[in-house]
């Protein structure tokens, strides 16, 4: 099977901050480049040293206004120790919210060489490259999944450690481009304090779908579209079904709409226009 990927260049601002179980946190000044806006926005999205792993360190997708934080967490003794990678949103959805293939890209880079700019290749997702993801996993779970988040329902995986984001990554690949750029992901999280889209750790939230009950979640359009495109080697509707726009997306143009509307009662209302009547009065002629 022949596979091309997309290859692109993003620019990354870091940052290095260490939390204490209290919830105070510190911006170590090495590196930080966030603006103190930035700060703020991610200050109660940081995970406490409770909620990481002592051992292998746990990344965490956090899409924000403006920009995306990709976090590298793991416990320090009673502190965690977080370095925070952020681009902006713009970089985020050019790349396709492709997260595991940018953190693919940051864990090659050598410990202690300077970061502005990484070079990521993703995966150009044809009807075979689906069907090959489809054949080679689970397929039930994998379409569920799918659904399950395209739908707005969360996932989550039991696990004692981080689990590796190649383990993620067919069910990444088989999500719209839009619905990647929004989802908040997490590789290790010991707590339900953090409401995430698709996480692993010990304890599930509640309402959240598991890993191995997922394949059960009820068939829904997309999956069935996307399952069948594939079967057909239907590339323009794979390409239709990854380019559509996320439930985000959707309430946005919903909204634009309203305001729209509102905006123009109010012109016509101040210039004292009124709408004629839907029935005209009868005029009887009078008689010679």
């Amino acid at each position: 099977m022949m596979v091309t990927e997309d290859r692109m260049i993003i620019n990354i601002r870091t940052a290095t901050a260490r939390v204490q179980e209290s919830g105070e946190y510190q911006w170590l000044p090495t590196h930080c480049l966030l603006t103190p806006s930035e700060q703020r926005t991610l200050a109660t999205l940081l995970p406490l040293p409770a909620e990481c792993n002592s051992g292998e360190p746990a990344w965490f997708v956090l899409p924000l206004a403006g920009f995306t934080a990709l976090l590298r967490c793991h416990r320090d003794g009673s502190e965690a120790h977080i370095v925070v990678y952020a681009l902006a949103a713009t970089d985020y959805r050019a790349c396709h919210g492709d997260a595991t293939a940018i953190i693919k890209a940051l864990e090659s880079v050598p410990k202690g060489h300077p970061l502005d700019q990484i070079e990521i290749s993703g995966l150009t997702r044809t009807a075979q490259v689906i069907s090959a993801i489809l054949a080679e996993g689970d397929a039930p779970t994998l379409l569920g999944a799918a659904q399950a988040l395209v739908d707005g329902g969360k996932i989550h995986l039991q696990a004692e450690e981080p689990v590796p984001m190649e383990r993620l990554t067919p069910l990444w690949n088989l999500l719209p481009s839009r619905q990647r750029a929004t989802l908040k992901i997490a590789t290790y999280l010991n707590s339900t304090r953090l409401l995430m889209d698709l996480a692993a750790g010990p304890t599930a939230p509640e309402h959240a779908w598991t890993w191995n009950k997922v394949g059960d979640y009820p068939e829904g359009d997309y999956e069935k579209s996307l399952h069948q495109a594939a079967t057909l080697n239907d590339n323009d509707t794979i390409a239709r079904l990854l380019g559509r726009g996320s439930r985000w997306d959707i309430i946005m143009l919903g909204l634009a709409l309203l305001a729209v509307l509102a905006a123009g009662q109010i012109m016509l209302a101040a210039t004292g226009w009124k709408p004629p009547p839907l029935v005209r009065p009868i005029i009887q002629e009078k008689a010679p």
